[in-house]
């Protein structure tokens, strides 16, 4: 799914936006045998960031939801149990 899409699924405010498809381009990049190890540093700081990012926010929607796909993982119940905010942010990244 193109990272702009997302970012409106996920109601990520308009001024982020740019920034946010950037982690998700970077959290999706394939590996290349030559650059394996950068590419890999490259995903661990666009994740630590995305995940600092994003987890605010999943806390402020708990309190405040609104139409977005984050909002909904909220009210999800599996066997009388609902998601962590740390579980959201997680499963947003495989979105």
């Amino acid at each position: 799914m193109p990272g702009m899409v997302i970012t409106e699924l996920f109601g990520v405010p308009v001024k982020d936006r740019s920034q946010f498809k950037k982690w998700v381009d970077i959290l999706f990049q394939p590996y290349d045998k030559e650059t394996q190890a950068d590419m890999e540093r490259k995903k661990q700081v666009a994740a630590k960031e995305y995940y600092q990012y994003l987890y605010p926010i999943v806390v402020e929607k708990r309190s405040n939801p609104s139409e977005d796909i984050i909002s909904d993982l909220i009210q999800v119940e599996v066997d009388g149990d609902r998601f962590t905010d740390d579980a959201i942010v997680r499963i947003s990244m495989f979105i």
